[in-house]
């Protein structure tokens, strides 16, 4: 093959090109995520499609989770990547806060954004309608809060707190993706 051509192919640096080694290994890697979600939206005992958008959110974030903090089971990833949590920031489920619509809510991440949403702008809540959820689903979250603030008819309450985010250490991590998981299985049986 022509070298320019090669070179093109591979992008301008061929040292930042992927060796077929590396693309098995990623594409494993994928292959092994996908299963590990559907492993665990079956044993919820549902399609993950079937599933309200804000509980999809959920399962998302717990097997993201799990793979960056190495707690898929797979000896080749059992590291702790604390560069690789903290990228899931955005994703990884921190209050439920009420929205400008009376008893709606919705999962927000640490930076108080709507899950997968990385902005500094100011974000209008409700405006993210396949996001929100009622009030009974709400009574349904309360007891997985890692620790409730505030009156019996507030919603204050988060997930993890400061001292123990998912990205300090793996222990933390499982500790969130538990909570999470229970939450999503009970968010599931209430929905069939």
């Amino acid at each position: 093959m022509n070298p320019k051509i090669k070179r093109a192919r591979q992008g301008s640096n061929p040292n930042l090109a992927l060796t077929s080694s590396t693309k098995v290994q990623l594409n494993k890697e994928a292959h092994t995520m996908l299963t590990k979600t559907k492993q665990f939206t079956n044993t919820l005992g549902r399609n993950i499609d079937s599933l309200p958008f804000h509980v999809q959110q959920l399962i998302s974030a717990i097997s993201s989770l799990k793979y960056a903090a190495g707690l898929t089971g797979h000896i080749e990833a059992e590291r702790f990547s604390r560069q690789a949590v903290y990228a899931l920031r955005p994703f990884i489920p921190y209050v439920v806060h009420e929205t400008e619509v009376p008893e709606k809510y919705i999962f927000l991440n640490r930076d108080y954004k709507p899950l997968g949403i990385k902005t500094f702008d100011r974000v209008v809540y409700c405006s993210y309608s396949c996001m929100l959820f009622g009030s009974e689903e709400l009574e349904l979250i309360k007891p997985h809060y890692h620790l409730f603030q505030g009156p019996n008819n507030n919603v204050d309450g988060s997930f993890f707190m400061d001292d123990c985010p998912p990205w300090i250490s793996k222990q933390h991590a499982a500790t969130l993706i538990h909570r999470l998981e229970k939450l999503a299985s009970t968010l599931n049986n209430e929905a069939k």
